[in-house]
């Protein structure tokens, strides 16, 4: 479960629940921020289009 979406030129920002940790996604297009915002299931959206698919660093 994610409880926080941000978006911010072409860094998407993910807050997993589960974890309780924070994650920025670089070189995100912004279409792909939009369809996930507009998909019914965010978990599976993020699973199979943004995990394993761009670089990423965990923030402090």
């Amino acid at each position: 479960m994610i409880t926080a979406v941000g978006y911010e030129s072409g860094t998407l920002r993910l807050v997993f629940a589960s974890t309780g940790k924070t994650v920025d996604y670089f070189d995100v297009p912004q279409t792909t921020y939009h369809k996930l915002m507009e998909s019914t299931s965010k978990g599976t959206f993020i699973t199979n289009n943004i995990l394993n698919c761009f670089q990423y660093k965990y923030v402090d």
